[in-house]
Formats: structure tokens, C-alpha cells, sequence
């Protein structure tokens, strides 16, 4: 593996400056939710400084590691990073792999699910996810409230947080991954077992 230091350094290089700053407050982000989900914290932030590393480079990701990538966008249960606003999810993954030199298969899936969810999340996912969604500078409506429940239960935040984003890609009338949709019902039901 590359150390922190070398991956922050090349990141800043590589990542537009906003993707950098966002970068840097999602791995703070996901140190906070990691210490109070009792995950290890390195771990946690080498997701979040990773999460988005082929954000606005996926055409020159996609052509570098295109055997990979095919290979992986064949499987059905990858079709959805076809959506070129989820193409960086399973990009990110394999740069963070082959550039980055992660072995980690969770902190990989993490990267891969970190936009869409999945019903096979880890809790290292979910801190990932919601850091994503709620890192100090984003600034949405509801954003305050998923900040807050995300402290409390990843699982509700996470039902926040899709309710959202699903209402924001209809309003622009566009797909909503399946995976997505999947994981709010799942973890509805769960939610609504425990109450």
C-alpha cells in the first residue's frame, strides 16, 4: 500500500480542487462516524481520501484499466455503473486496487458502494456513505438532519439519506439505481421490526 501521505499528495494533483476539499472533509467525516461506531479510525479515512479518486478522470481510468473494468461491468450485478454519475464508484475501485495498492476487499467495496449503497454494506460502508453525504461542507435540505441521526443509527440516516437522493433524481427525471431502492426497503423493514 501507498502511505497516507503519498495518496493525499497525488490526490491533490489528480482531483479538481472542490474534489480535493471534498475529499479531505469526507475522510474527516468518516474518522468522526468510524470513533463512534467503534471502527478503526486509519481505516476509515484512507476510505474516505479514497472514495472519490477517479471522480473527473474516468475516461482516462476507463481506457487504463479498461480490461478490469469491462471484465467487472459484465457481471449483472455491476450494470448500473454503466450510469455515467456512478461510473467513478467501480473506477475508484479498481484505481484504489491497481494505483493505490489497497487489498483491503472492504475498504474496495466500500469505494464501489459508496454512492448507491448496497444491501451487502459493511459498517465500514455505511460510515463511508453517509461521510460522503454529510461531510461539513455539503448544504442541502435535510442535510442537518441525516448529520444528526447519523450519530445515532447509520441505518435510519441511511433511509434519510436515500429518500433524499431519490426524490432529487426524480425531480431531474433520472434513473435510480435498483441497488438503491433495494437497501431503503430492506432497511425499512429492519427499522420498522426494531421499533
Amino acid at each position: 500500500m501507498i502511505s497516507k501521505d503519498e495518496i493525499i499528495k497525488d490526490l491533490k494533483v489528480k482531483l479538481s480542487k472542490s474534489r480535493f476539499e471534498h475529499t479531505l472533509s469526507v475522510a474527516k467525516k468518516a474518522i468522526e462516524l468510524g470513533k463512534k461506531f467503534s471502527l478503526d479510525e486509519e481505516t476509515c479515512e484512507l476510505a474516505g481520501l479514497l472514495h472519490d479518486c477517479a471522480k473527473g478522470n474516468e475516461k482516462y481510468y476507463e481506457e487504463k484499466y479498461s480490461d478490469e473494468f469491462n471484465e467487472l461491468l459484465s457481471r449483472d450485478e455491476n450494470r448500473q455503473y454503466e450510469n455515467p454519475f456512478l461510473k467513478h464508484c467501480l473506477l475508484g475501485m479498481i484505481v484504489a486496487k491497481e494505483k493505490y495498492k489497497i487489498s483491503d476487499v472492504e475498504i474496495l467495496n466500500a469505494i464501489k458502494e459508496h454512492t448507491t449503497g448496497s444491501l451487502h454494506m459493511t459498517d465500514l460502508a455505511k460510515v463511508l456513505y453517509l461521510a460522503d453525504k454529510t461531510e461539513d461542507n455539503r448544504d442541502y435540505d435535510g442535510v442537518d438532519e441525516i448529520r444528526k441521526i447519523s450519530m445515532i443509527n447509520m441505518d435510519q440516516a441511511i433511509v434519510l439519506s436515500l429518500n433524499n437522493t431519490i426524490m432529487y433524481l426524480i425531480e431531474k427525471n433520472r434513473t435510480i439505481a435498483p441497488e438503491s431502492i433495494e437497501l431503503r426497503n430492506f432497511l425499512l423493514g429492519g427499522i420498522g421490526e426494531r421499533d
